[in-house]
């Protein structure tokens, strides 16, 4: 198994600096291009309208490989095109319970699942907020917000600003307790944490490849479980929802008995190749090492700032893999920080950062040297 870190980042397309910027889009495995280049244009360049023979094995291998990571059997899992589109075909794929018509979600998710779920109203749905203040790391929050009109709670794994991690197997079982479908967002979680979807048993979840899973946008994906695949009735079909896609017969449509009810029409094939990428090189170095290091080049890093600047969540088994830095003038001192190769953004009023498998002590030393520099933090 090999390491994180120094020896890991020169197998990235990594370019000159420090990069904390994973929490948005994870770096490319170096092999990307040429990847791209076997399976998916040059089978195009030689066989043209025949090549979905070299093509169509690439979607069971998206989903074998991540099924392997997920710890769920491949027929669970569906490719997406991304986040949002898994959760609104997951959402109208459901009848809500006409006594408990609640959805229950927080402030604190990352705003496009909040606009999908906002336009579950229209199927019936109503919408319950836990307030942003609330500490969603604490699992009596969830299970006192889970009344009798509840029928569906929305999840995030790690919020994307103050990097807050839910017990995701807690509330999932205090869901199941209560007959309430569960549907959780993996997306800040995902390669840079060991998540084991077979033990946490949620109804639904949704992710992307574009994080920490290193693999680009276009390959995002939900998963189904088991017991609930005959159940969905997805609104958003197509050819490739059918069965039997080749039976071409307009007037049968059935659903596939699988996760692939899910997927609709023609598949993007170029992103799943690239993203699939990232899966295996995830898998070869150990999700279980890869956590480790996130987590100590993260608690060193917080350890070596002071607490009054640290505006996220901090706790060892409650955070996720980036903090948020206090910051008088976060864009001027974004800027100060880029100009000496750093490179991070903005949330809430605050410099956020994160680590992941290719980051090394050096970057973090440079990272707290030039918070210093440009700061006096």
């Amino acid at each position: 198994m090999a390491l994180p870190g120094d020896d890991i980042a020169s197998r990235f397309c990594k370019m000159e600096g420090h990069y904390f910027l994973s929490h948005s889009a994870g770096l490319l495995p170096r092999t990307s291009p040429a990847v791209l280049e076997e399976y998916f244009f040059s089978p195009w360049r030689q066989k043209g309208g025949e090549a979905w023979s070299d093509w169509m094995p690439v979607l069971d291998g998206f989903h074998d490989s991540l099924a392997r990571l997920l710890n769920v059997p491949a027929k669970t899992l569906c490719a997406q095109g991304n986040v949002s589109s898994a959760l609104s075909k997951i959402i109208f794929s459901i009848a809500p319970p006409q006594t408990r018509p609640v959805i229950l979600l927080s402030e604190q998710d990352f705003p496009t699942t909040g606009f999908v779920l906002a336009q579950a109203r229209k199927a019936g749905w109503q919408l319950r907020f836990l307030p942003k203040s609330a500490d969603l790391s604490d699992l009596h929050i969830w299970q006192h917000a889970m009344k009798d009109d509840v029928g569906l709670v929305f999840v995030t794994h790690i919020t994307s600003n103050f990097g807050a991690r839910a017990p995701l197997g807690a509330i999932c079982a205090a869901a199941r307790a209560k007959g309430i479908i569960s549907i959780l967002d993996l997306a800040q979680s995902v390669g840079g944490l060991a998540i084991d979807l077979g033990k946490i048993a949620p109804d639904f979840a949704i992710g992307s490849s574009l994080k920490y899973l290193c693999g680009g946008p276009g390959a995002g994906w939900l998963y189904v479980d088991e017991a609930r695949i005959g159940e969905c009735q997805p609104l958003d079909v197509g050819w490739f929802s059918h069965e039997n896609p080749f039976a071409f017969d307009i007037h049968d449509f059935r659903y596939a008995p699988d996760a692939k009810r899910f997927l609709g029409g023609t598949p993007s094939i170029a992103p799943l190749i690239v993203a699939r990428g990232g899966i295996d090189l995830i898998h070869e170095i150990g999700i279980g090492a890869i956590e480790d290091h996130n987590q100590t080049l993260l608690q060193k890093l917080i350890e070596a700032l002071p607490e009054k600047v640290l505006a996220s969540e901090t706790r060892p088994g409650h955070r996720g893999n980036h903090i948020l830095v206090k910051s008088p003038d976060p864009e001027k001192y974004q800027q100060a920080l880029a100009a000496k190769g750093i490179k991070g953004d903005i949330r809430e009023g605050a410099l956020r950062f994160s680590v992941h498998l290719y980051t090394s002590k050096a970057d973090i030393a440079a990272l707290l040297s030039g918070l210093d520099a440009v700061s006096g933090l």
